[in-house]
């Protein structure tokens, strides 16, 4: 595998930076638009980046450059911009869709235009004593909506990709598929189940019969325990807290596209996100109304409010902000 060539940096809008920043700390690492032209002919600026490419945030603070954070090019679409928000929600950097209309009419957008979606994976942000002020020596300069780039065989490429990925390192989550940053509430509450986790998940496959309660499945490699609410304490691994499913259906379970609800006392059903058909997963609507296999032991049935919880705060997450908003000026601190 070849690796990218050069580092790309990204002058984004304050407000922008403040919505994703805010919802990181929170989730966790996100693919998001990081949308800063608004005509294909005005994209990044030189050659298109490879995928993989790493693209950092940078905003200006009393005459300051800052790099602020980042992440990691994947494609660049033309979008109208109900589409951009059906595809990433709150992750466009704005916690409505009427927020996201304004900050692309401040920038130049108008009714009826298409815009430049530039899609990164892996996203991460840095919070204010964790923001690297690019030193004036680099001579770095960019527009907020601009981008400039830097081979990573030139001495300032080298330095600022060190730099960003020196401070990104804690964010990291060793062990995992991705090795991303999950948010604070799983950390949190992984760190109090971690001494149980095994027993959670040996007891809740056995109640499961070995196999997925929404496919069926009975591949045990790709079975896993999904969570259902986020606890800092012991109820993490209670049983009324897991379903077992395959993972590809755990992880869109984690992600908000699929949500479980009791139609009756007896009964769960599965809710599928029509969204996810915009994302490709056209095949996975065949699961949307199917009823969940249950234990046979009533105590191992997942918990009525628990459901709730995931229904209103998980289910299409990605279209609500959903995290705690950065304090303002007005409020006496500056969180950048």
């Amino acid at each position: 595998m070849e690796l990218p060539e050069r580092v790309y940096l990204v002058g984004v809008p304050y407000p922008w930076y403040q919505a994703i920043k805010a919802h990181y700390i929170v989730s966790g690492s996100k693919s998001v638009n990081c949308w800063t032209s608004l005509s294909e002919s005005s994209d990044f600026k030189g050659p298109i980046p490879d995928p993989g490419s790493l693209v950092l945030f940078t905003v200006k603070r009393n005459g300051q450059e800052f790099i602020c954070g980042g992440g990691f090019y994947c494609v660049s679409r033309t979008l109208e911009p109900s589409k951009a928000w059906d595809l990433f929600g709150v992750n466009n950097g704005a916690d409505s869709y009427q927020d996201f209309l304004s900050q692309l009419k401040e920038a130049g957008w108008k009714d009826g235009e298409k815009m430049v979606s530039n899609e990164l994976n892996g996203c991460f942000a840095f919070s204010r004593h964790e923001s690297y002020p690019i030193p004036k020596q680099l001579e770095v300069n960019v527009e907020t909506g601009s981008t400039i780039w830097y081979s990573l065989d030139s001495p300032q490429g080298r330095f600022l990709a060190l730099v960003a990925m020196q401070r990104r390192s804690p964010h990291l989550r060793p062990g995992t598929f991705n090795n991303e940053w999950p948010g604070i509430y799983l950390m949190a509450a992984e760190k109090h189940a971690r001494d149980y986790s095994i027993v959670f998940f040996t007891q809740m496959l056995r109640a499961y019969d070995f196999r997925c309660a929404i496919t069926g499945d009975r591949t045990q490699p790709l079975l896993d325990v999904a969570h259902i609410r986020t606890f800092y304490d012991e109820r993490f691994t209670r049983p009324g807290n897991g379903i077992v499913m395959r993972t590809d259906i755990h992880r869109l379970f984690s992600q908000g596209y699929i949500t479980c609800e009791y139609s009756s006392d007896n009964e769960v059903i599965v809710i599928v996100s029509k969204d996810l058909v915009v994302q490709g997963g056209r095949e996975y609507m065949k699961y949307d109304g199917v009823k969940l296999l249950m234990p046979d032991d009533r105590a191992m049935w997942p918990n009525r409010d628990y459901l709730v919880w995931h229904h209103e705060r998980r289910f299409e997450n990605w279209l609500r902000f959903g995290a705690v908003r950065p304090a303002t000026e007005n409020q006496g601190t500056v969180s950048v």
